[in-house]
């Protein structure tokens, strides 16, 4: 949660919570231009379980990327856990397309997706 990209600070990075009736329903990590001006990206997204499955996730990423482009972002990136078919799906599902790039994490390999929000 507190782990920042090269040559970002704090004040590039964001915690969005999504709430419905005083309950927690999802949380995301954001990161503004990066890795360039009108880049955005999703370094966590959790979603209750309780709401898995029901459309909740995929609403919140839609508003999110609307949102996004109304501010001037062109594209939304993040990166998955390789190998975790659940979240490739998910990701797919809401017009994330893998980059080609994969990079090598302590134990795992993260697989780089990107959304264009033109």
């Amino acid at each position: 949660m507190r782990a920042l990209p090269p040559h970002k600070t704090y004040e590039d990075k964001y915690y969005v919570g999504f709430w419905q009736q005083n309950q927690l329903l999802a949380v995301l990590d954001l990161i503004l231009q990066y890795p360039d001006e009108k880049t955005a990206f999703i370094g966590l997204f959790m979603v209750d379980q309780s709401v898995q499955g029901r459309g909740v996730g995929t609403g919140m990423i839609s508003e999110l990327c609307d949102a996004l482009h109304r501010l001037g972002y062109e594209t939304v990136r993040l990166g998955y856990a390789k190998g975790n078919q659940q979240s490739l799906s998910f990701w797919l599902k809401n017009q994330f397309i893998p980059t080609g790039e994969e990079r090598q994490n302590a134990g795992y390999t993260v697989v780089m997706l990107q959304r264009s929000l033109g």
